[in-house]
């Protein structure tokens, strides 16, 4: 690890302190913007729950203007529109009213595999491999 840091720091060395500068900052300013979102979300529920039960829509303070709105947002119980929509006589139903989508059981296909049913290699053309990047930040202990 020390060899590679010495041979990063000889070829890239403004780009490694840059780096080495930025990570601490980073780690302050991502933990600061939890703490505040936490706050605000509490505050947030406090004074929509608040305005709800005084039956408010429009209160202000120290001239910043809260105003409290509901609106509806429908779905539909699918389960049960599905079994409705199948009990519908033929002729009243379009055609690809409801879909089938088919799936692979990865569990029925881990056990074929397991057992030799089907071959892993024959799989590999159809495997991806997506590369994620990720950074954690923590205070070294």
């Amino acid at each position: 690890m020390v060899e590679r840091m010495v041979l990063l720091m000889e070829k890239h060395t403004d780009l490694l302190k840059d780096i080495l500068g930025i990570i601490p900052k980073f780690y302050q300013t991502k933990e600061l913007a939890t703490s505040y979102k936490k706050e605000a979300d509490s505050f947030g529920s406090k004074i929509k729950k608040g305005m709800q039960e005084l039956n408010l829509d429009h209160l202000e303070a120290d001239g910043v203007e809260a105003i409290y709105s509901e609106r509806e947002k429908e779905s539909f119980n699918e389960p049960a529109l599905i079994a409705y929509l199948k009990d519908l006589p033929a002729d009243a139903k379009p055609d690809g009213l409801i879909k089938t989508v088919e799936v692979v059981d990865m569990d029925v296909l881990e056990a074929a595999v397991y057992n030799g049913k089907i071959e892993a290699a024959a799989l590999q053309p159809f495997r991806t491999c997506v590369k994620i990047p990720t950074l954690r930040v923590k205070v070294k202990k």
